[in-house]
């Protein structure tokens, strides 16, 4: 069952339960193995080739297929009016990372 929430004690809820910063002051910090994740990446990057078809092309290296996806993701990005940097901004704080202040004109 879940009360209603007024006044200060919503905007106390909202601050500690929705906000990222006061989700990763919550939560434990998690030390990720880059190792591991580059390991998935690379196997991903391997399947993709494949579902490219480009397992018969004897030229293929991880450096095209990187780029291949890059120019792919750029794309999209395009598309869907996304910023990567903003991605990456918003994130960093879920996982307990500062982030700098953006010098932006309001």
């Amino acid at each position: 069952m879940t009360r209603e929430r007024s006044g200060d004690d919503h905007d106390e809820w909202v601050r500690t339960r929705c906000c990222a910063a006061g989700a990763a002051a919550r939560g434990k910090r998690v030390a990720h193995d880059l190792e591991q994740i580059d390991a998935e990446l690379f196997g991903l990057f391997k399947l993709r080739s494949m579902l490219h078809e480009r397992q018969m092309d004897e030229t293929l290296t991880l450096s095209l297929e990187l780029r291949a996806f890059a120019e792919r993701m750029d794309t999209v990005d395009s598309e869907r009016q996304r910023d990567y940097y903003e991605g990456v901004r918003e994130k960093a704080p879920m996982l307990g990372r500062a982030v700098p202040f953006l010098n932006r004109p309001l």
